[in-house]
């Protein structure tokens, strides 16, 4: 995928063509499977979920709980479809299924969130979230699974 501006091309990486275009694409996307096991869909900024199918794009949905800032992706709810994790607003961190268009989970930072990961960060073998605030520069963990802090 390649954006510039607001166009999305996707490329054939083997035979270096344009197989597919698209306009005015507003920045982040992301490439996960949202609505359904094993599907390739993109997350649009502005909410919506498309797939492309056969050289043609379907709408799947549009999600109203979503903000994409420090974005990650990992299944939360064992349901096999992918969950976003995001720094919403600034000091909000957010479980959002975009399956239901709910939120898990969310957890109030108090913090302008600059950084975030997802690891095993106390090896038990569960990943959790870690982040970073930029107002003191300290780092802060939470269970993935449940929001807890430790």
């Amino acid at each position: 995928m390649v954006f510039s501006g607001q166009t999305l091309s996707i490329w054939d990486i083997d035979t270096k063509t344009e197989k597919l275009s698209f306009e005015d694409i507003i920045q982040p996307v992301l490439l996960w499977s949202f609505t359904e096991k094993g599907a390739r869909e993109l997350l649009l900024a502005d909410g919506r979920v498309i797939r492309i199918e056969s050289g043609k794009v379907n709408n799947i949905k549009t999600l109203t709980q979503l903000q994409l800032n420090y974005t990650q992706v990992i299944d939360v709810d064992g349901d096999e479809i992918d969950d976003i994790v995001t720094a919403a607003s600034w000091y909000y961190l957010k479980v959002i299924s975009p399956l239901r268009d709910e939120i898990i989970w969310s957890h109030l930072a108090g913090l302008d969130i600059n950084a975030l990961i997802l690891k095993d960060i106390n090896e038990d073998g569960k990943v959790d979230i870690l982040y970073g605030d930029g107002q003191w520069g300290s780092i802060h963990a939470l269970s993935l699974a449940s929001a807890d802090e430790f």
